[in-house]
C-alpha cells in the first residue's frame, strides 16, 4: 500500500489522501481560529498550530452555518469552526506550479466548499495546478454589519483575505507557487473576486482573476446593511434596548437561533437574500467601492477574465413562485425585483419593448427574466471590464457561456442556458451537479474550459491552441467568448459587440457600484 502523502507548513504538519489519479488531497485543513464566542462577526484571527500531532486532511471540514438549500446533504453537520480549506496538488515537490484559489458562490447565504461539485482534483490533474478551494462565513455571520465590530459587515471576505495569506505562506509545501496564485469563482464566489479587486488588504496575494458570473456592483451602504442586522438581532433576541444590539447577548446565542433569525428577516425584507447580505461600503475594509477603487487603478496591474451564461437569472424560476403564475408579466417581474436598479428615467416597459424586438420568441417570464439578467449580470460585468481596461495596465478577457443543458424538470419552462451551467464544465465535476446535466455534457466542450482556465491561471492570457483567438476587452469592439458546443464538439467563437442594443438601455445607471441602489427605504417594513 501507498503510504499517505504528508506536507510540512507553518503550523505543522498535514497528512492527506492519494486518489486514483495520482492526485494528491489535503482535506480541511484550518487557516484560522474558529470563528465562535467572542470571535463571532469578528475579522477571523490566525491559527498558530495545528497541534503535536500529524493533522489528518482526509476529509472536509464543516460548513458554516447556513441558509436551507438542496445541496445541504451532501455536507457534514453545520459549524462555527468552519474556516479551513481543502489542497489538490499533482505532487508535493516543490515543483512551484499555478496556484488556483477556488471561491465558492451561494448568495452569501449558502453553499460549502466541502460539495463534491466544487472540489478541485480533476482541474489539478488535468492542467497540472495545485488547486485550493476556502470555505468562508455567511449570511448574518460573515455579513452582520455591528458598528461595534470593526471589520464585522466584511467579515466573510476577509477571511477569504486570510485564506490567501494562508496560501502565500505554506501553499509551497504543496508544490506550489506563491508567486502565481490565480483566484477565481463563481456567482457569490465571482462577486467576492471582484471585492478582493476592490480590497486594499488584498494586494499582492493573487497575480491572476477570473470572475464568472460576478455582480460587480454587489456591495451595500452601511445604513442598509446595519438595519438588516438591527432587524436579525431583534427577531433573535426578542427586543433591542435603545442604547443598541448588545453584541455579548448575540455571542451567546446558539448559532442555530441566530440563523433561524437571519432566514426570517430576509423572507420578509420584501428583496432577494442575496441583496440582503453581502459586502459593505463601511468605511474601514472599503475605503470606497470596489468598482470605484478598480477605476481608481487598485489592483489593475492584474490580468482578469470574467463573464457571465446566456440566460443567467432563468433558474430564479424555482425560487420564486411568482414566476410561476400565469398572470405574471414581464413588466411586473422587472418593478418587483429590479425597480430601484432600473436607469433613472427609464421604465420597465420600455425594457420590456426594447427585448420583445429583439427576442421575439421569448414568454413574458423569459422576456422579464432577460431583463433580469442585463441588470444583475450583463451590465455589471462589463463595467467591471471597462473599468479594468481603462486603467490600462492589464487585459481583460469576456466571455459568455452559452451551451444549454440539460436540466431536469418537471414543468414546460425552458433554462436555456443559466445560472452555474458552465461549473462542472469548467472543474471537470459535471457527474457531482444531476441536477444541472441529468447526466449529459459535452466532454470536449469540458477540455476546452479546463485547458482555457489552466492557460490563463499559467500565464495571464487564455488564448492556447484549442480556442480562436481572443483579443482582450476593449471599449469599442468588446471582443467576447462564447463559449459552446454541438454534441460533444465545440462551437465556441469569437463575437465583437454583441447585445449592444440591450446593454445601451444601462448606460445612464451611475457608476457607484452599490447593490444596485438599494437603500433602506426599499425593505418592507
Amino acid at each position: 500500500m501507498t503510504a499517505a502523502p504528508t506536507a510540512t507548513t507553518s503550523l505543522g504538519t498535514a497528512r492527506g489522501v492519494r486518489l486514483e489519479s495520482g492526485v494528491e488531497a489535503f482535506l480541511g485543513m484550518p487557516y484560522a481560529a474558529p470563528a465562535e464566542g467572542v470571535l463571532r462577526f469578528a475579522p477571523p484571527q490566525p491559527v498558530t498550530t495545528w497541534g503535536p500531532d500529524v493533522l489528518d486532511a482526509s476529509s472536509v471540514g464543516a460548513p458554516p452555518p447556513q441558509f436551507p438549500n438542496d445541496r445541504l446533504h451532501l455536507y457534514p453537520i453545520a459549524s462555527e469552526d468552519c474556516l479551513w480549506l481543502n489542497v489538490w496538488t499533482p505532487a508535493g515537490d516543490h515543483a512551484s506550479r499555478p496556484v488556483m484559489v477556488w471561491i465558492h458562490g451561494g448568495g452569501w447565504l449558502a453553499e460549502s466548499a466541502a460539495d463534491p461539485m466544487y472540489f478541485g482534483h480533476l482541474l489539478s490533474a488535468h492542467g497540472d495546478v495545485v488547486v485550493v478551494s476556502l470555505e468562508y462565513r455567511q449570511n448574518v455571520f460573515g455579513f452582520g454589519h455591528l458598528s461595534a465590530v470593526p471589520g464585522s459587515g466584511n467579515a466573510g471576505l476577509l477571511d477569504q483575505v486570510a485564506g490567501l495569506q494562508w496560501v502565500r505562506d505554506n501553499i509551497a509545501a504543496f508544490g506550489g507557487d506563491p508567486g502565481n496564485v490565480t483566484v477565481f469563482g463563481e456567482s457569490a464566489g465571482g462577486m467576492s473576486v471582484s471585492a478582493l479587486l476592490g480590497m486594499p488588504r488584498s494586494r499582492g496575494l493573487f497575480h491572476r482573476a477570473v470572475m464568472q458570473s460576478n455582480v460587480a456592483s454587489t456591495i451595500r451602504r452601511p445604513e442598509f446593511a446595519g438595519e438588516i442586522t438591527r432587524r436579525i438581532a431583534a427577531s433573535a433576541l426578542g427586543t433591542i434596548p435603545d442604547a443598541g444590539i448588545d453584541v455579548g447577548s448575540l455571542r451567546e446565542l446558539p448559532w442555530q437561533q441566530l440563523l433561524d433569525a437571519a432566514v426570517a428577516v430576509a423572507e420578509a425584507s420584501g428583496l432577494t437574500s442575496d441583496v440582503v447580505f453581502g459586502p459593505v461600503n463601511d468605511g474601514d475594509v472599503f475605503a470606497e467601492t470596489p468598482m470605484r477603487s478598480t477605476a481608481s487603478g487598485l489592483n489593475t496591474e492584474v490580468p482578469v477574465m470574467l463573464g457571465f451564461t446566456l440566460h443567467e437569472t432563468r433558474y430564479w424560476y424555482d425560487l420564486d413562485p411568482v414566476l410561476a403564475s400565469p398572470e405574471v408579466t414581464a413588466e411586473l417581474i422587472l418593478d418587483v425585483m429590479a425597480g430601484p436598479a432600473l436607469p433613472v428615467g427609464r421604465s420597465s416597459t420600455e425594457l420590456v419593448d426594447l427585448l420583445r424586438t429583439l427576442e421575439p420568441d421569448m414568454s413574458p417570464v423569459q422576456l422579464g427574466l432577460a431583463g433580469l439578467d442585463d441588470c444583475f449580470f450583463r451590465q455589471p460585468v462589463l463595467r467591471q471590464a471597462e473599468a479594468h481596461t481603462a486603467a490600462g495596465r492589464a487585459p481583460a478577457y469576456l466571455y459568455r457561456f452559452d451551451w444549454e443543458p440539460i436540466v431536469p424538470r418537471d414543468h414546460d419552462f425552458d433554462y436555456g442556458c443559466p445560472h452555474s451551467a458552465e461549473l462542472g464544465l469548467m472543474l471537470g465535476t459535471a457527474d457531482a451537479y444531476p441536477e444541472m446535466y441529468d447526466g449529459q455534457w459535452p466532454a470536449g466542450l469540458a477540455r476546452q474550459m479546463m485547458d482555457t482556465w489552466v492557460v490563463f491561471a499559467r500565464t495571464g492570457n487564455p488564448n492556447h491552441a484549442g480556442l480562436p483567438h481572443w483579443p482582450s476587452y476593449d471599449l469599442e469592439s468588446r471582443p467576447t467568448m462564447a463559449f459552446d458546443a454541438d454534441a460533444d464538439e465545440p462551437t465556441t467563437r469569437l463575437e465583437l459587440g454583441p447585445d449592444s442594443e440591450r446593454l445601451d438601455f444601462w448606460s445612464s445607471v451611475p457608476f457607484d457600484g452599490i447593490t444596485p441602489s438599494f437603500s433602506v427605504a426599499d425593505l418592507a417594513v
